[in-house]
């Protein structure tokens, strides 16, 4: 007995059936950015422990403040430019972003100050 098809299930196939084929970016951006059936778009927890996975931002700030020094630095070697730009993909829940600029905020202000922050999150 084969289960009722999902409403993204009957999008996929419907697309396919007018189109031939999908490319993979579409696919997974209909998958998980599908405005009503993405998965990332459900109004549910997807990370830590009451999600799906973990990521290091669930875990610790640890990486975020290595990620911090090491962002650092490299502003250092460009010559302390301001603003410096960093864009972090796939924000999720911000916890890399809070990590990040509060390691950054304590213990560089000359760096925190230069810095310009750009969370990017599809599904907000």
């Amino acid at each position: 007995m084969n289960p009722e098809p999902s409403p993204l299930e009957e999008i996929l196939v419907a697309h396919l059936k007018r189109h031939g084929r999908i490319r993979f970016r579409d696919f997974m951006a209909l998958c998980l950015y599908h405005p009503e059936h993405g998965y990332y778009m459900q109004n549910e927890t997807r990370t830590g422990k009451e999600g799906d996975f973990f990521t290091s931002a669930d875990l610790s700030p640890l990486f975020a403040r290595l990620i911090g020094r090491q962002v650092e630095e490299m502003w250092q070697r460009l010559g302390r430019p301001s603003p410096f730009t960093l864009v972090e993909m796939g924000a999720g829940q911000g916890l890399f972003a809070q990590d990040f600029l509060t390691r950054t905020a304590e213990t560089s202000p000359e760096f925190f100050r230069s810095l310009r922050y750009v969370p990017i999150e599809a599904n907000l």
